[in-house]
């Protein structure tokens, strides 16, 4: 029983003794009021303490199974991981080629993996003879103009999740970063791309505006998540073809991709036939794309001679200038 409790019943009870003193031949019907409300305010106490513990021990129940959802979060496997892609994230009729997981192309992209020098990420190529190539216009990246939704490439979110970006000011070098609801730890990163106008940080749906590219440029999807190897901590990167359920895989399908191995070079097949890179940098010692040929390190889609052809009439001598991102490699 509560202080305050003990005070009113202390205090009903003086009143009572009081009002005996000065009407001692008058009935009186405190006492029975004092019975009645004793065991009523007892009984209330009792039940709003009950309330009270249940309340906490919910609260603690929830805390708990909170705490249980993220503890019980399956292991990823990085190479065999759950398919959670639900849907595609570009308008995959603009792309042309895309470079596969492990490759050559770019720069070192195996940081705190366990593997070393090679791109655990894909390259994604657009291509549109309609539109300018500012890059074979002399452009560099820093001077790209805005892409825009009437002429260039769209990208979607995948799944349903959160998307946060740093916002760089820059119309061509930003990266944003979807963290999947069902898998919060992954993060899917799309590099070298523009936030889509009116697009703010939050929750997004699988299908929604999020970025654009412009066209006849690569951009690039990299997918990584924190991984516990025998207590040490690791980034696992993640193939976007490896988690993509079939549904998704047959757009792929339909433009000459038979299987995903078209698109992942195994880790044991990297291993025995290793890249060497420079050690300032963490960019690739050779240019693989000539020393390997293109078949190595991308995949071309059904259309790319064609369009390549195009590109050649209409640029027979691009005047590529490097841009500070890549003059070192």
């Amino acid at each position: 029983m509560s202080n305050l409790s003990e005070y009113v019943i202390l205090d009903l009870m003086k009143n009572v003794s009081t009002t005996n003193r000065q009407n001692p031949s008058k009935p009186n019907n405190r006492w029975i009021l004092i019975v009645i409300l004793i065991p009523l305010l007892i009984f209330f106490l009792f039940v709003l303490k009950g309330i009270v513990k249940d309340i906490a021990q919910l609260k603690q129940e929830k805390f708990q199974e909170a705490e249980k959802t993220v503890d019980e979060e399956p292991p990823i496997d990085p190479d065999n991981p759950s398919k959670f892609i639900q849907t595609d994230f570009v308008e995959l009729d603009k792309v042309y080629s895309i470079s596969k997981f492990r490759s050559g192309m770019g720069h070192d992209y195996s940081y705190l993996s366990g593997e070393t020098c090679r791109s655990m990420k894909h390259y994604f190529s657009t291509y549109d003879d309609k539109q300018p190539n500012y890059k074979y216009e002399g452009l560099s990246i820093e001077n790209f103009p805005t892409p825009t939704l009437e002429n260039d490439v769209k990208i979607f979110t995948p799944v349903d999740g959160f998307l946060d970006f740093d916002d760089s000011g820059v119309s061509y070098n930003q990266e944003l970063r979807v963290a999947p609801s069902a898998y919060p730890n992954i993060s899917i990163e799309f590099q070298h791309v523009q936030r889509a106008p009116n697009v703010n940080k939050g929750k997004v749906k699988a299908g929604e505006l999020i970025g654009l590219v412009l066209a006849n440029q690569s951009f690039d999807l990299a997918i990584q998540t924190d991984i516990i190897e025998q207590g040490v901590k690791k980034i696992g990167y993640i193939s976007y073809f490896a988690a993509m359920p079939d549904n998704v895989f047959t757009k792929y399908q339909a433009r000459g991709v038979k299987n995903r191995g078209d698109l992942i070079i195994t880790r044991k097949y990297r291993d025995t036939h290793p890249l060497n890179c420079r050690s300032d940098q963490g960019f690739f010692a050779k240019d693989y794309l000539s020393v390997d040929g293109r078949p190595a390190h991308i995949f071309d889609l059904t259309g790319f001679k064609e369009m390549d052809a195009k590109m050649q009439v209409k640029y027979p001598n691009p005047n590529i200038v490097k841009s500070k991102d890549t003059e070192n490699q």
